[in-house]
């Protein structure tokens, strides 16, 4: 896993992710390996060769998403107990975003940040940089983002 450019908030790079293989077939379940530096809030987005952006989690299945620092995750766990699963309908690449907070980021303020815009996977970093950064500032957050890229064949 490689570390993340210093967010504005921590300093310091505080979010490992990447995927659990380095390529997935059309409809496999796609995992996450993650790891934190300390106790974190996650929330995760997805972009696909669409341009289209989701929040992924939390979600509607799955609203835990407070993690401790130093401990090997697998997102989501255990397939066969799982509410959820993150596949992929078509073959490309999917870029994939982590933000990791000191507190929860509040829910109305989340569905604000994406409602499903349409960017460039080149253009997201910055778009989750700048809207991050701002509610930050509102919510006093310290924070830091990880972006890392699955290959869909």
């Amino acid at each position: 896993m490689q570390p993340t450019k210093p967010s504005h908030g921590y300093g310091d790079t505080i979010v490992y992710a990447s995927g659990v293989k380095n390529y997935y077939e059309v409809g496999e379940s796609i995992k996450i390996k993650l790891k934190l530096k300390r106790r974190a809030y996650i929330y995760f987005w997805t972009v696909g060769s669409s341009g289209k952006s989701y929040r992924i989690l939390p979600n509607s299945l799955e609203s835990y998403n407070h993690y401790k620092a130093n401990v090997n995750y697998v997102v989501p766990e255990h397939s066969a107990t799982a509410k959820y699963d993150f596949i992929s309908d078509r073959a490309g690449v999917e870029q994939i975003y982590v933000v990791a907070t000191n507190k929860k980021i509040n829910t109305s303020k989340l569905r604000s940040i994406f409602s499903q815009k349409s960017v460039s996977q080149n253009s997201m970093r910055e778009v989750i940089t700048k809207d991050i950064h701002a509610v930050a500032r509102e919510q006093n957050l310290k924070y830091d983002i990880a972006s890392f890229q699955i290959q869909v064949r």
